[in-house]
């Protein structure tokens, strides 16, 4: 026997003996090696010499080859859960990828038990009108994406996002957007996905970071001089409520597939911006559903 198969014979028994300790002792011991302070972040393309994108196990309890299979997959259950993953999804493949890989031997994939989960995207690549209503916007999209579905990975994010079985929050950070009056309707592409997942109970927290600076037209600042609100490039702000279900009363008010900005946008009141793209994304998340249901049936 090689000298690493008589060390990984003596690591296989000391390993069972965790056992002895009742389970929750042992789940604190394995967040104490494993949960850090900070998002971990993936590497793509995958520079491990394995192959692997995340960081090494330097303490090898998360690999069933070496110690015992059952506090492998303990171990490897309280690394997924505990911490949170953050990748910049050029690629639907490099999510895919990362959610179906069992990276550290220890016989399961993140997709079964993560629970956080920092997405970044860049903005929408625009080679169809943005300004379309949303049933031409949705047939040219998938239209588009038979054609050439790697540039369409915002939409292509649905079904790997959509297997994590335990998903309980969902950061999206949205870069490299010219925010104007043309980048909402964009934001089409990825807009039912946070729609749905509320629906399911996860916790959703949409924000766009802004690299090149742009007019900051929060609700706060509404009816201000947009001179005194530019941001720097780098600021984030937080759009979660854009994706919220609009109430009675704002469908009323904004009617059916109303223009974003209408003549009035100026001197409305605070609340007015928020309330017209819930309606919005609500009209458009309508008929996303319809020709989902029509694409199955």
């Amino acid at each position: 026997m090689s000298g690493w198969g008589k060390i990984s014979v003596v690591l296989r028994e000391e390993s069972i003996k965790l056992y002895a300790l009742p389970r929750e002792i042992r789940d604190r011991i394995y967040e104490y090696l494993y949960t850090v302070n900070r998002p971990i972040r993936l590497a793509f393309p995958d520079t491990d010499v394995n192959g692997r994108m995340l960081p090494r196990d330097p303490y090898m309890y998360m690999n069933a080859t070496i110690i015992d299979p059952g506090i492998a997959v303990e171990a490897a259950k309280i690394c997924y859960q505990e911490n949170l993953f953050e990748f910049m999804a050029s690629f639907s493949s490099h999510a895919s990828r990362f959610l179906t890989t069992d990276h550290y031997s220890s016989g399961i994939v993140p997709r079964d038990v993560i629970r956080r989960l920092h997405v970044g995207i860049g903005g929408s690549h625009r080679y169809f009108y943005e300004g379309e209503v949303h049933e031409d916007f949705e047939k040219m999209l998938r239209e588009q994406q038979r054609f050439h579905p790697d540039l369409y990975s915002h939409r292509s994010l649905f079904e790997p996002i959509m297997s994590i079985s335990d998903l309980r929050v969902l950061e999206f950070t949205i870069s490299d957007w010219g925010w104007s009056e043309r980048s909402p309707p964009a934001l089409r592409t990825i807009a039912p996905l946070f729609r749905i997942l509320r629906e399911k109970g996860v916790k959703m927290m949409v924000r766009l970071k802004h690299e090149h600076g742009y007019y900051d037209w929060r609700e706060e600042e509404v009816g201000k001089d947009f001179r005194k609100t530019k941001c720097r490039p780098g600021d984030i702000c937080d759009i979660s409520n854009y994706f919220l279900q609009p109430t009675e009363k704002e469908q009323g008010l904004l009617g059916r597939e109303r223009g974003l900005y209408p003549k009035e946008f100026g001197g409305e009141k605070c609340g007015y911006i928020s309330a017209t793209h819930r309606v919005y994304f609500d009209e458009h998340f309508q008929v996303y559903l319809r020709l989902e249901a029509s694409q199955s049936a």
